[in-house]
């Protein structure tokens, strides 16, 4: 079958970059970017994808055939935009994108210069510089470990781009492409007397392996290096087959702060590349696309999570943005077809994909505090909406405690209260028991409390920051609730058991497998203190509880 794939050819320090305007299927974009990257094609080193972002603040978005992320075509989709504007030689034309395997939106900066686009681009910051020595090939190699989100750069200095060096640099890449789980794994030969680099890029998805005329994104891992070892900000021009790219990186109290490379972007061509595409079985292309899908989306969520949370100025201003993104996640942690993914994911034990699981875990655990600060605001403000989220964590509740009722004479404690005290407020609406819900955040305590002076003022609720073993009513209590989204809930847990009474009953909030996306899983206990009473398990919610009892010794006789 023919495809007319239409594009834009674009030249970032020789680089040779095409850009596919029209929409496709991203199960089809290995096949697409394989094809038009050959030498009977359109002929380029890298192929990415145009598209809509649904980010408000972002011009466009790109997403890389491999899932990686690539400063040149940032690079080169900012001077096409530039180009299609028209842009004069006084202009400057500034654009944020939406780009596959960054954490936030790319700031580009684009001058025209003659037929050129001199393009600056802020680049995303490394989360881990580490040194190491390791045994290779029979010989000790030295190398700068660079890690990102979803790829990584190894950085090795030599004298000279010899045949030996070039040989180990590819059988590195394999290796690491095959252990790490990466989106792309770049090793950058540098030659520091000549600030001169020849950068290998290798996209496991794609098998492509490629020595680039120019990488931008390597320059920056070389800018950040220097910066880390030189413990200071540095700027430089580093050299490659095709040009020189610019890099500023500002190192300020032991960590990089800001990373920005520049150098100029020629259009070289535009046009339409007419493809064959070849059939490939249904079954593969679902389970490969499925994959690659959740993979993406995931990333993108914990992207949206972290701009949100970063963003975050107490007032209500992102409230239906993060609304919007926390029903969704929602939807994507209860969904059916997302668990047979997630099964597949957890098989390939990728330690990249665990990083990824804590990080978007803890972000939306972030965001879901922010979310019932905003809900807290507009309560007081006079709007009660909910949200998908919040409703379905209100059906939860009424299925806490299994047989283990709650009634006007139990006493409860909610641990993880926060802003918008829905447990407490339920229980003490229904059931008439008193409750103290506990939380660590000052802001929260104190919206809460407004929270439960408009809806429940004369129930007898109390919130508190007092830490469990201080709390004298934790003695008393008959029943204790911990959120989800507690991190350290199950070492709590192991500590209760010196501080509560023989009958309390504790109902434990957790999420595993997908689940553990948007919940802190459950772990094991010590059998001599506490025993699983009982499982309630809700597939259509977003946690499910166990229900724990203290172990009840044999009595001699």
């Amino acid at each position: 079958m023919t495809q007319e794939i239409e594009f834009v050819k674009c030249n970032p320090t020789q680089n040779m970059t095409i850009l596919v305007k029209t929409e496709h299927s991203p199960n089809e974009y290995p096949q697409i970017a394989s094809k038009m990257m050959s030498y009977d094609s359109v002929n380029a080193e890298q192929v990415g994808f145009i598209q809509k972002s649904t980010h408000t603040e972002a011009a466009a978005k790109l997403l890389m055939a491999g899932g990686e992320f690539c400063g040149n075509a940032c690079m080169a989709l900012a001077a096409n935009m530039a180009d299609e504007k028209g842009l004069s030689h006084s202009e400057t034309l500034e654009v944020a994108l939406e780009v596959s395997g960054a954490d936030h939106l790319v700031t580009c900066q684009v001058n025209r210069r003659g037929n050129q686009y001199n393009c600056q681009v802020t680049m995303p910051i490394p989360h881990k510089i580490e040194q190491r020595m390791i045994q290779f090939d029979g010989e000790e190699m030295d190398m700068i470990i660079i890690r990102y989100a979803g790829f990584i750069h190894i950085v090795i200095e030599v004298e000279q781009f010899n045949k030996k060096n070039r040989k180990k640099a590819k059988a590195l890449a394999k290796l690491l492409g095959l252990t790490l789980g990466a989106n792309l794994i770049a090793i950058l030969l540098y030659i520091p007397k000549m600030d001169e680099m020849a950068p290998l890029i290798y996209v496991p998805h794609l098998d492509s392996m490629i020595w680039e005329r120019g990488c931008g994104s390597g320059t920056a891992s070389v800018g950040a290096y220097l910066a880390w070892r030189n413990k200071g900000s540095i700027t430089a021009d580093i050299k490659q087959p095709g040009g020189i790219i610019h890099v500023d990186a500002h190192y300020r109290n032991e960590k990089i702060v800001s990373l920005k490379i520049e150098g100029l972007v020629g259009i070289a061509a535009r046009g339409k590349a007419f493809i064959e595409m070849e059939r490939v079985p249904v079954a593969e292309v679902d389970k490969m696309y499925a994959i690659e899908k959740f993979h993406h989306e995931l990333r993108e969520f914990s992207e949206k999570f972290n701009d949100l949370a970063m963003k975050y100025d107490k007032s209500i201003h992102r409230f239906s943005e993060l609304e919007t993104v926390i029903g969704e996640y929602s939807s994507f942690v209860t969904s059916k077809s997302n668990k047979e993914i997630w099964e597949q994911l957890v098989q390939l034990d990728l330690s990249d994909w665990k990083e990824l699981v804590m990080d978007v875990r803890k972000k939306s655990a972030i965001c879901v505090a922010i979310m019932e600060k905003y809900r807290a605001w507009k309560l007081m403000d006079g709007e009660a909406g909910i949200a998908d989220y919040f409703r379905n964590i209100e059906a939860c509740i009424e299925k806490e405690f299994g047989s283990s009722q709650v009634t006007s004479d139990s006493k409860v404690i909610l641990v993880g209260s926060g802003s918008y005290p829905m447990t407490p407020l339920f229980i003490a609406q229904r059931t008439g028991a008193e409750v103290v819900g506990i939380d660590i955040d000052d802001e929260a305590i104190i919206l809460g409390q407004k929270v439960v002076d408009i809806l429940g003022a004369d129930l007898p609720i109390r919130l508190v920051k007092t830490p469990l073993e201080h709390l004298a009513f934790t003695r008393e209590a008959t029943h204790i609730i911990f959120s989800s989204t507690v991190p350290n809930k199950y070492d709590l847990l192991d500590q209760l058991h010196a501080y509560t009474n023989e009958q309390v009953v504790v109902a434990m909030r957790y999420g595993n497998q997908l689940k553990s996306l948007f919940n802190y899983p459950m772990e094991e206990v010590d059998g001599r203190k506490w025993s699983v009473a009982d499982h309630i398990l809700r597939p259509d919610d977003v946690f499910d509880i166990a229900l724990y009892k203290k172990t009840q010794r044999a009595k001699t006789l």
